[in-house]
């Protein structure tokens, strides 16, 4: 995670991760990006680490995505 955000230029606590699994979710916190779970193949009380999560990408939109980052202290 931390080579794709090498490669796009920008810092990863400005990345977010998309993923299905509580496993991604971990992954994405322990290089400071945020991430943003589907729900799918895990129910949704196993991906509580994650920032959001959402039942499929069409839920999401670009205030959900901007809360993310606005929550910052």
């Amino acid at each position: 995670m931390l080579g794709v955000a090498l490669r796009v230029e920008r810092r990863p606590d400005h990345c977010v991760v998309f993923g299905s699994s509580p496993y991604s979710s971990t992954a994405a916190h322990e290089v400071d990006m945020r991430s943003v779970s589907i729900v799918g193949a895990y129910p949704s009380y196993e991906l509580l680490s994650a920032d959001t999560s959402s039942a499929s990408l069409d839920e999401l939109t670009a205030m959900n995505i901007r809360r993310l980052f606005g929550e910052r202290v």
